[in-house]
């Protein structure tokens, strides 16, 4: 699936018939609305746009990290041969789940300042 978001927008989603566009499309959007109120069920205090916005930048970072972490097979050799340019190669859960975090928390924090410009109280 990772190896397919990637090519998504760049190559599939180009002149493929309306319908199959469509039925892509739906699909698609019912993924991201269930993924985001899994997400906003533990994180009561994100808005919907923030999740909506958590959850676009996570599969973007998914195709892209997925992409360093299974790179092909001529890369993987001249990686094996010269390790200094193995350097984005990583493994895909840990980095990912690495910037998940950093993303998360910068968002709450972004949140919460907004709650405080906006109402002059901290949020507890």
């Amino acid at each position: 699936m990772c190896d397919l978001l990637a090519h998504a927008s760049l190559s599939l989603e180009r002149e493929v018939p309306f319908e199959s566009a469509r039925s892509y499309k739906t699909a698609a959007l019912g993924a991201v609305e269930t993924a985001g109120a899994a997400i906003s069920r533990v994180l009561p205090h994100l808005t919907e746009s923030d999740v909506h916005e958590l959850v676009t930048a996570l599969t973007a970072l998914a195709a892209m990290l997925w992409q360093y972490a299974h790179p092909a097979d001529s890369l993987r050799s001249l990686y094996e041969e010269d390790p200094r340019l193995a350097h984005a190669v990583a493994g895909f859960v840990p980095r990912l789940a690495s910037m998940t975090q950093n993303l998360i928390t910068g968002m709450l924090v972004h949140s919460r300042a907004e709650v405080t410009a906006r109402t002059g109280k901290q949020d507890p």
